[in-house]
């Protein structure tokens, strides 16, 4: 077993990393790809995909870069779809699964808001989480709410529409959030899943048969952690 205060004297910016993980492994040898100093910062890998009308019975994650992804920034912080770039690694401590219907089925001035009921479906039924690195499957889990997103409003409000003197009062509201908004809410990989540096990361949301919504909205997955890369 390593001797964790030989580590932190080695990497000393490796004192956030848990203890664990510290005294599980030898880490000279489980970051051979990135010799020389090292830093790590606290970051969120995330991927946003359109989720489409009919549902899917399977979308894929990360394998766009920010250029390729139709919302940008807003969509992906992916240097390299697929992988991470020469020089860096990231250890993932938590797997979000992160729902944003459209605001038309959130939102409805007349009729019901729909949001929840539909969107319960995509999060439960029959549906699962599959991660991999290289060729090797590390997370496979179900339903999807298994992986809560620890954010969110805090809060859901509704009420019956109305209308007077033209002004349009308080709609009815059906917001989805998957889990409680707290970053105490979550699913936690222990120890950390490693992806390192040029290795390809497959990461996809699967259901048995497609769940529909009435207006298209947006799915996504964040793998929260820590990247490691070289001071250049």
């Amino acid at each position: 077993m390593p001797d964790a205060r030989a580590l932190m004297q080695q990497y000393p910016s490796i004192g956030i990393l848990p203890r664990s993980f510290l005294l599980g492994s030898d880490f000279s040898t489980f970051a051979a790809e990135l010799k020389g100093y090292l830093e790590i910062i606290r970051w969120t890998w995330y991927s946003f995909k359109a989720y489409a009308v009919g549902g899917a019975t399977q979308i894929l994650y990360f394998d766009q870069n920010i250029g390729q992804a139709t919302n940008r920034l807003a969509d992906t912080n992916m240097q390299v779809g697929g992988q991470l770039s020469g020089g860096e690694a990231m250890l993932v401590r938590n797997v979000r699964v992160v729902p944003i219907p459209a605001n038309a089925d959130a939102f409805v001035v007349s009729g019901p808001a729909v949001a929840l009921t539909q969107w319960y479906n995509v999060l439960l039924n029959n549906c699962w989480l599959e991660a991999s690195v290289g060729d090797k499957k590390y997370i496979q889990g179900a339903p999807l709410t298994l992986f809560p997103s620890g954010m969110g409003l805090g809060a859901i409000y509704t009420a019956n529409s109305v209308v007077a003197a033209g002004l349009v009062g308080p709609t009815n509201a059906a917001v989805v959030q998957n889990g409680h908004p707290s970053n105490m809410a979550l699913w936690e990989t222990d120890p950390p899943m490693y992806v390192p540096s040029t290795r390809t990361i497959t990461v996809s949301l699967n259901w048995i048969t497609a769940q529909a919504v009435t207006t298209a909205g947006r799915l996504g997955v964040m793998l929260d952690g820590w990247r490691i890369r070289l001071v250049q």
